[in-house]
């Protein structure tokens, strides 16, 4: 609010409900009056994430879900919001969770990206709502894109979004690749992946790795390339078929 100052707010635009970014939605709007926009409330399959996961390999903030968040106008894909000087197209972008928003905001070429593409760190796809499929299906859709600049909701701006959404992109390949090979020589749990893949990280950073490690394993079950026993469990031996 001291940021605002005296101009007026109308809208709220919410990318997701992880609880870093909607809870304040509803406070602010108390305050202002405005209306909150966002894709719907927190998907059910992300309230699931918890009681399924060794809790070594849960990312704290990301297993949790603002549950209370509604918001007052639900929005989808290609909706555009309208105000006094502004021009906003909503992107469905699923990937690191189900209900996540892009803004693009028409009149300075901008996309607030929220987790989609983060300016500081790779984004956690936390399974089974996170998908690896729909988060790089969605990364190629902003190469068709031609905002000028990213505002993510973690990190500093994006100056040259294209090149950097292309890395993204291949960082991910390459992790697959690494899972497929490391699999390939044995049988593996998703920690001992981590441990593996990611010997050279700092191990307060292996939670959110865990989580995205094992949606590139859910990634692979699905199309047939890898398979666990019992099924689709993160604490099972994954194998290369």
């Amino acid at each position: 609010m001291d940021a605002v100052g005296n101009k007026n707010v109308s809208h709220i635009l919410v990318t997701h409900t992880h609880p870093d970014h909607s809870p304040a939605a509803t406070s602010l709007s108390e305050i202002t009056s405005a209306p909150t926009y966002g894709f719907g409330k927190h998907p059910l399959a992300a309230t699931k994430k918890s009681d399924d996961v060794d809790e070594t390999q849960q990312d704290d903030l990301e297993d949790r879900g603002d549950t209370d968040f509604v918001p007052d106008v639900e929005i989808g894909n290609g909706d555009v919001i309208v105000g006094q000087g502004f021009t906003f197209e909503a992107l469905h972008t699923p990937g690191h969770i189900s209900n996540h928003l892009c803004f693009s905001l028409e009149e300075e070429s901008t996309l607030f990206t929220g987790d989609h593409v983060m300016g500081w760190s790779t984004t956690v796809i936390p399974a089974p709502d996170g998908n690896l499929s729909h988060y790089l299906s969605n990364l190629r859709r902003l190469l068709e894109r031609s905002e000028m600049i990213y505002r993510p909701t973690h990190g500093p701006a994006i100056e040259n979004p294209l090149p950097f959404v292309n890395s993204l992109i291949e960082h991910r390949e390459e992790r697959t690749t690494q899972i497929i090979a490391a699999i390939n020589r044995e049988p593996k749990t998703v920690k001992e992946l981590v441990n593996d893949i990611y010997s050279d990280v700092d191990e307060s950073l292996h939670k959110a790795a865990g989580s995205s490690v094992y949606a590139h394993l859910l990634d692979l079950a699905r199309i047939g390339v890898v398979s666990a026993d019992p099924d689709f469990d993160i604490n099972a031996e994954w194998r290369v078929k």
